[in-house]
């Protein structure tokens, strides 16, 4: 799970940052490239920027595709940064073959690609463990805003019988919504998890989360993962440690995850209770 402020900031960060690193290196123009015009400089430049958004976008469509769910560590962030910049280090070699400034033999390659992982290794670490710091920063203050969002929440008269019929079943569970505490997915099942009488049941149920969620119709049992779908008129606190952000529910052991897919939404459902 790569860190991203979203795409197209990213892809304008790139542009500003581009053209700095391309200004001041027109300025101070190394020896090497002394020699070179204007118009070879600017290309190197404009392949720099090119390469750099290409990846980004590449990127953003393959971790939705294949790595959505997947959560955000420092070593996968260290991986990314450094293909970002084995990425934009192959667009400058190659453009600085079709020039005919470098060549493309397998030494050459090695010795480019080994050179760019060594002098990026030590600011991509950096970078990253600031990413994380500020994660784990957000998270907390994120965890505080609901926590605040629970203290300051009105209780409503809107209980009902909830009904979850199986489709290849007569059989059917029916419960309060403000005695059901929350749902777990396990493959093509459900267990149910409700209140009564101070005790805590639970009852399998074939059935999928997207059908579990329609039967119950209900706006504030929502999901908190996908994996996992919480009654908001339960939930304690909410929790942040190591940068994962878990849900307290009221009289239950277990403690919920909460994803950020699904951490707005329940900020918003709080406001309004």
């Amino acid at each position: 799970m790569p860190f991203s402020r979203g795409l197209k900031k990213e892809v304008l960060y790139i542009c500003i940052s581009g053209a700095i690193a391309s200004f001041l290196f027109y300025l101070l123009r190394p020896d090497r490239f002394s020699s070179l015009n204007n118009l070879t400089l600017f290309g190197f430049g404009l392949v720099s920027v090119s390469s750099a958004i290409l990846y980004i976008v590449l990127a953003h469509l393959l971790y939705n595709a294949y790595w959505g769910n997947r959560a955000w560590t420092v070593g996968l962030e260290i991986i990314h940064s450094l293909f970002f910049l084995l990425f934009v280090s192959a667009g400058i070699l190659f453009y600085g073959y079709f020039r005919g400034i470098t060549d493309l033999s397998v030494k050459t390659i090695l010795i480019y690609f080994f050179t760019t992982i060594l002098l990026g290794f030590i600011p991509v670490t950096i970078r990253t463990l600031l990413v994380r710091n500020w994660r784990l920063k957000k998270d907390v203050e994120e965890s505080k805003k609901i926590n605040e969002l629970l203290a300051n929440r009105k209780i409503a008269s809107d209980e009902k019988i909830i009904e979850l019929a199986p489709l290849s079943s007569n059989e059917k569970l029916s419960l309060r919504n403000y005695d059901l505490l929350y749902i777990e997915a396990t493959e093509n099942y459900i267990t149910v998890f409700w209140e009564n009488n101070h005790t805590i049941k639970k009852q399998l149920i074939r059935m999928t989360m997207k059908e579990a969620i329609k039967q119950i119709n209900d706006p504030l049992i929502i999901f908190s993962h996908r994996s996992y779908i919480i009654n908001l008129r339960k939930v304690q606190q909410v929790t942040s440690r190591g940068g994962v952000s878990m849900i307290v529910l009221k009289n239950v052991e277990t403690t919920i995850p909460l994803s950020v897919t699904y951490k707005k939404a329940i900020k918003e459902k709080l406001g309004k209770i």
